[in-house]
């Protein structure tokens, strides 16, 4: 237990010192409100990387500091992954409407695919609020609040 609270500790001594606030407010049913405006909660400060939700779909870190690659037939997104520091590319082949988390910031789209098929970003989940068509070719985006995608 003791070794727990002296790394709890280290952590939050970090955070101090890098200029990361964390604070959240009990509420009387014992949920937690939300923090005030520029500062970070603790559910954010460790939040995870990004992924699609069930799977499904390839994904690789790029490293090599250029956003994305992507073969023929693929719609591939790239997302910045702060726990790697690196592009996370995710490559999209079937046609179906995927769920994604921890989607935020700008990133990066190129649509490889053949026979005109064009990427569908949503803010709702399973499709819902279009926010953006893809065409052929390539183009920066802001992944927040994109919650779907659809490649076809």
């Amino acid at each position: 237990m003791n070794r727990l609270k002296r790394a709890t500790s280290a952590i939050l001594t970090c955070l101090a010192l890098t200029g990361v606030g964390m604070t959240a407010t009990a509420t009387s049913a014992g949920a937690t409100a939300p923090a005030a405006a520029g500062v970070v909660t603790a559910a954010q400060a460790f939040a995870g990387s990004p992924y699609v939700e069930g799977g499904g779909v390839d994904s690789h870190l790029q490293d090599d500091n250029t956003p994305t690659d992507c073969d023929t037939g693929y719609l591939c997104l790239s997302v910045w992954d702060r726990n790697a520091v690196q592009w996370r590319v995710f490559e999209f082949t079937k046609c179906k409407t995927y769920n994604v988390q921890n989607w935020e910031g700008d990133g990066y789209w190129l649509n490889m695919q053949t026979d005109g098929a064009v990427g569908r970003f949503y803010s709702g989940r399973n499709g819902s609020g279009l926010l953006f068509t893809t065409s052929g070719g390539h183009g920066g985006y802001n992944w927040h609040p994109v919650n779907s995608i659809r490649p076809c």
